[in-house]
């Protein structure tokens, strides 16, 4: 059975990093925390080219915030669908952003305990950059990780805190954007990838 039979089976594949990884294993991770409702073709795109870039061993992806159209699981389903034929990219069901709410500096916090050998990179786009001072403790996110910046349109570059700018391809789409497109019967084809269209259309997700 595959990744999408699972899912849709409510039964997620999530390529969720195991607490016996060796603490000598020493890796570069990026870290992309957002709502990913759905995740679409820019953040993928983003991703890879922020991994190529600088190097990185693996991105992870997690699913945060609990205002958002589609479920938590659902979201989880739609960002294993879309990152599956991507060996460097895992998808990570992590406990404190199930239950609720949870910081980006409590997730890095998290992660420097379970992992504290990695060297993680937290890539946000420029609009979420432009916010960082409102965050909770940005202070300590920036010690924690290496802030990496990719370029949004119509947002200032612009940052307070040290941070690495990485070139990418621009490629403006939003999950908004994605489901309001949805919802006026417009096609989401290279918006998103396609596993994704597929499990939108079976579950009949964002119709309402």
């Amino acid at each position: 059975m595959n990744s999408y039979s699972k899912c849709v089976e409510n039964k997620p594949v999530v390529k969720v990093q195991k607490e016996e990884v060796s603490q000598q294993q020493k890796r570069q991770i990026g870290l992309i925390i957002g709502k990913f409702d759905p995740v679409h073709n820019a953040q993928l795109l983003a991703a890879q080219q922020v991994m190529c870039k600088l190097n990185l061993d693996e991105i992870w992806f997690a699913a945060a915030g609990n205002d958002c159209a589609a479920s938590f699981h659902d979201r989880i389903c739609m960002l294993e669908l879309a990152t599956h034929t991507n060996r460097a990219f895992k998808v990570n069901a992590f406990e404190l952003l199930h239950k609720g709410p949870a910081y980006v500096t409590d997730v890095l916090e998290y992660l420097q305990q379970k992992w504290s050998a990695n060297r993680y990179y937290l890539i946000m786009g420029s609009d979420q950059i432009s916010q960082l001072p409102t965050w909770r403790k940005p202070d300590v996110l920036a010690r924690i990780a290496t802030l990496v910046g990719v370029q949004r349109p119509n947002y200032p570059v612009k940052a307070q805190y040290p941070l690495i700018w990485v070139d990418v391809p621009a490629f403006d789409i939003s999950g908004t954007a994605v489901r309001q497109a949805y919802r006026t019967g417009g096609s989401l084809r290279y918006l998103v990838p396609d596993p994704v269209i597929e499990y939108l259309q079976k579950k009949g997700l964002y119709h309402d």
